[in-house]
């Protein structure tokens, strides 16, 4: 059982006469002794006794106060008390607990260094949406970016919630923008998002194993996320498949053609997505390889690795589009500077196909779905391998690390869609 006391030692006295007090740790038949920050000459010793007395009751006050905060930290931690087995140990263990008292954690400055540590880009660009939000939040609530943890709690994640579900204006790079109401669906994944980083906080600053409990409040065991909705199907009929095929832009040079083009690629290359292709390097030997970039943190396992047979449709879209220096695949860094803008453009030019040809909701990701559902519905192709032309995680992990991926698989899979839909006039 530790006891706390405090002590001055005669031993201790400094040149200008006077004593620095001590708090006394005693643990386990062992003492160790910490500073204060109290230096007095107000004491008295007697007579062959090395400690002594403080004879100023203000100063007196001052060390009892010191050592019930002591004692007070002692007690709330008894698990963590426990396991010292020394009075320099759980001394040490005292010092660092006041230091952490008095941190200034701020959940943004931490959400901030936790992004740096994503492996994924997905990821960390849906992270960084959710914690750019509630940057935009603080500046209109409080004016500056700051969000101190004991700040952070279920009223406060009610309030942001309501925000979210209001029309608002926020400054993103200098420029006013108007944001739309957000819609259940949206406000969940972002609320998941803020969770996490929490959670990863609370392990950062909590020592669980000794009890050492700095951050002790659970707000998402108080606020609850709006629950999911199911999304409807991103997935569309091979006759409007056909129907983007057939449209003819207006202009040939504009982001409608280009939309147009690279859906139809992306439904021709088992739904490869458009960061891949403003990534993907110069083909090799006749064929596309890359690593999906969403799926980037299991190259060590080749999961994410994709590998598709150049064909007619896809060799034409390379040609019209292709990187002159033969580095990449296209050359689309040199008008678009990152994938996030010419995500802007085939957004863009997708609007205005899916008006023309009566298609609603029209996604880029549409193409992914689509070519997935009709090769399982319509083609009855496994999911085994679809979950190959997908590049997802297999549900075999174990027996995958024997089994060398055999691509001709996805050829095979293409080919059999492709005929599919384009049966007619075969592509």
């Amino acid at each position: 059982m530790a006891t706390i006391t405090w002590a001055v030692l005669k031993h201790h006295k400094k040149a200008d006469g006077t004593y620095n007090p001590k708090v006394r740790v005693t643990h386990n038949r062992s003492v160790s002794y910490m500073s204060t920050d109290i230096y007095t000459q107000f004491v008295k010793f007697k007579r062959g006794s090395s400690m002594g007395v403080i004879t100023d009751g203000d100063i007196m006050d001052c060390l009892n106060d010191i050592v019930r905060s002591i004692r007070q930290i002692v007690n709330t931690n008894p698990v963590a008390v426990e396991q010292m087995e020394t009075a320099k140990e759980l001394a040490g263990f005292i010092e660092r607990y006041k230091k952490r008292q008095n941190l200034d954690i701020d959940y943004i400055v931490f959400a901030t260094s936790f992004l740096e540590t994503l492996p994924k880009r997905g990821t960390e660009s849906s992270y960084k949406t959710a914690i750019n939000v509630l940057r935009y939040y603080m500046r209109e609530i409080s004016g500056d970016e700051k969000l101190p943890i004991k700040s952070f709690t279920a009223k406060f994640l009610m309030r942001f919630e309501s925000w979210l579900r209001t029309e608002r204006i926020v400054v993103i790079r200098g420029k006013k923008r108007t944001l739309s109401p957000m819609s259940d669906n949206g406000i969940s994944h972002y609320m998941d998002h803020l969770k996490h980083v929490f959670n990863r906080l609370k392990a950062a600053y909590n020592d669980y194993e000794l009890g050492d409990i700095l951050i002790k409040a659970e707000p998402f065991k108080v606020y609850s996320a709006p629950k999911l909705r199911p999304t409807k199907k991103r997935a569309i009929s091979r006759e409007e498949i056909l129907r983007i095929y057939n449209y003819v832009p207006k202009k040939s040079n504009t982001v409608v053609a280009l939309a147009r083009d690279l859906f139809i690629f992306s439904f021709m290359a088992a739904g490869m997505n458009a960061v891949d292709m403003y990534n993907c390097p110069a083909p090799s030997s006749g064929r596309i390889e890359y690593y999906r970039s969403k799926t980037a943190d299991r190259k060590t396992t080749g999961d994410a690795f994709m590998s598709i047979s150049i064909t007619g449709y896809l060799r034409s879209v390379i040609d019209k589009y292709g990187d002159l220096t033969g580095k990449r695949l296209f050359r689309f860094a040199d008008k678009y500077v990152n994938h996030y803008r010419l995500n802007v453009a085939l957004c863009r030019g997708l609007k205005v196909i899916g008006e023309d040809t009566g298609i609603g909701n029209l996604q880029f990701y549409c193409a992914r779905h689509s070519f997935a559902t009709i090769a399982r519905n319509d083609c009855g192709v496994g999911m085994d391998d679809i979950a190959l032309c997908l590049t997802h995680a297999s549900f075999y992990r174990v027996t995958d690390t024997y089994v060398k991926p055999d691509f001709s698989r996805v050829d095979r899979v293409i080919e059999k869609v492709v005929d599919h839909v384009f049966k007619e006039d075969r592509v």
